[in-house]
C-alpha cells in the first residue's frame, strides 16, 4: 500500500513539471516528502479537488485522529489547536506562525479549555506534533523526522531548536478562511471526535467560531467560495440539513448549557434555506428573485422561522423560509400575516421535503 501511495504521489507530482524536471534529485524529493508527512497526508497535500471534497476528507482524517484519554474522555489538546487554526483561516491571519507565535496564542488556550487529568501546562508541542503526522499540520522547511506526539524533553527541544512557521497545510486553510459550510463540517468533525459531554460553547467564542454569521462565505478579499453545482445541490441541502440536527440538544451525548440559541445551528441553517430558495422567494404567491446580491454574493433574501422561536419553532430548514424584504415585512405585520403563515409552513415543509429526496429545483 505504501508503494502505492508513494506512486500516485509521484505521478501526481510530476504531472506539473516538464519531462526534463524529472530527475533523481526530484525523485528522492518526493520520496522525502512523503516520509515526513505521512502517508494520511498525501490526499490532502496534492491535487486539486472541489471545496466539498476536501471537506470530506479533512473532516474524515480528523475523525480518525488518535486521541488520549483522561478518566475515559478524550483529551482536547488536538481538538483546540484545530479551533484555533481555522478560527485564524477565518478572521484572515497568516497560515503560518513562528513557533513563539504559536506558543503565545495556542498555550493561554490549552490551558483553559482542557479537563481534569490533563496537564495545566498548555504545551503546544504536542498537539502539534500529533496533527503534523495526521497530515493536519504543515511545518515547511524543518529537517529530519518530526518527533512524535509522546516523552518531554526530546519534543520540547526540537521545537524550540527548530524555532519553525506552521499551520494548517494551505489547502485547508483556504477551505477554512472561504467556505462557510465546509468550515461547519470541520468545526462538527472536531466535536463528534473530542468533545463527548464538554460544552465547546466558550471555546468556539473565544477562537472566533460562535456567531451568526459562521455559516457564510468569505468576502472577495478572502477569495470567492466554490459554488455548489446544479446536480449536487441537494446532496449540499441534506448535508446542511445533517449538521443542523447534529447541533440540537443532546448531540453526542450530551446537553449544551446554551442550547436554546446556538448560533452554529441557526447559521447552518439558514444557509440550507438560503440554498433551497435558489434565490428566489419561497412565498409561493411571490416567487420573485432576489432584488439584490449581499457583499457576500449570496441572494439579498431574508430567512425567517416560520413559526417563533419563542413560540416553539426550531432552528430547523423544515420550518424556516427564505423571504423577500416585501413578504417578511408582510409576514410580520401585514393584515394577511396569520393567512400568509400558515401558507409558509406548508410551502417549507414541502420544499424541506423535496429537497431531501434529492428533488430540487
Amino acid at each position: 500500500m505504501a508503494r502505492l501511495q508513494l506512486s500516485v504521489l509521484f505521478l501526481t507530482y510530476c504531472s506539473a513539471m516538464a519531462i526534463g524536471d524529472v530527475t533523481t534529485d526530484a525523485v528522492l524529493s518526493v520520496k522525502a516528502e512523503f516520509d515526513r508527512s505521512g502517508r494520511r497526508a498525501v490526499p490532502k497535500k496534492y491535487g486539486d479537488r472541489p471545496d466539498r471534497q476536501i471537506a470530506a476528507e479533512v473532516a474524515s482524517t480528523i475523525g480518525g485522529l488518535k486521541r488520549a484519554f483522561t478518566d475515559g474522555k478524550p483529551m482536547l489538546k488536538q481538538a483546540v489547536a484545530l479551533l484555533w487554526a481555522i478560527g485564524c483561516a477565518r478572521a484572515g491571519k497568516p497560515r503560518l506562525l513562528s513557533w513563539p507565535e504559536t506558543v503565545a496564542e495556542l498555550k493561554p488556550l490549552l490551558e483553559t479549555y482542557r479537563r481534569d487529568g490533563e496537564g495545566r501546562k498548555g504545551r503546544p508541542d504536542y498537539p502539534i506534533a500529533a496533527l503534523f503526522h495526521a497530515g493536519l499540520w504543515d511545518l515547511p522547511g524543518h529537517s529530519g523526522d518530526v518527533p512524535r506526539a509522546h516523552g518531554d524533553a526530546e519534543l520540547r527541544a526540537w521545537f524550540a531548536d527548530h524555532s519553525l512557521r506552521g499551520g494548517l497545510p494551505e489547502p485547508v486553510y483556504t477551505l477554512a478562511r472561504r467556505s462557510g459550510p465546509a468550515r461547519i463540517e470541520l468545526i462538527e468533525a472536531v466535536a463528534a471526535r473530542f468533545f463527548d459531554d464538554f460544552d465547546e460553547a466558550d471555546l468556539l467564542r473565544a477562537v472566533g467560531l460562535y456567531d451568526e454569521d459562521i455559516a457564510a462565505d468569505a468576502t472577495a478579499s478572502g477569495g470567492p467560495a466554490e459554488e455548489v453545482p446544479d446536480g449536487d445541490r441537494a446532496a449540499a441541502y441534506s448535508r446542511l440539513c445533517t449538521l443542523a440536527a447534529r447541533r440540537a440538544a443532546g448531540t453526542y451525548g450530551r446537553r449544551r448549557t446554551c442550547v436554546s440559541h446556538d448560533p452554529i445551528r441557526l447559521a447552518t441553517a439558514r444557509r440550507a434555506v438560503l440554498l433551497r430558495s435558489e434565490g428566489r422567494c419561497e412565498n409561493p404567491r411571490c416567487a420573485r428573485p432576489a432584488p439584490d446580491l449581499n457583499d457576500h454574493g449570496r441572494p439579498l433574501l431574508e430567512v425567517d422561522h416560520v413559526v417563533g422561536l419563542a413560540d416553539g419553532g426550531r432552528d430547523d430548514p423544515e420550518q424556516m423560509i427564505a423571504l423577500c424584504p416585501n413578504c417578511h415585512r408582510v409576514k410580520t405585520h401585514g393584515r394577511t400575516r396569520h393567512e400568509l403563515i400558515v401558507a409558509l409552513a406548508r410551502t417549507a415543509k414541502e420544499r424541506h421535503a423535496q429537497w431531501m429526496t434529492g428533488g430540487d429545483g
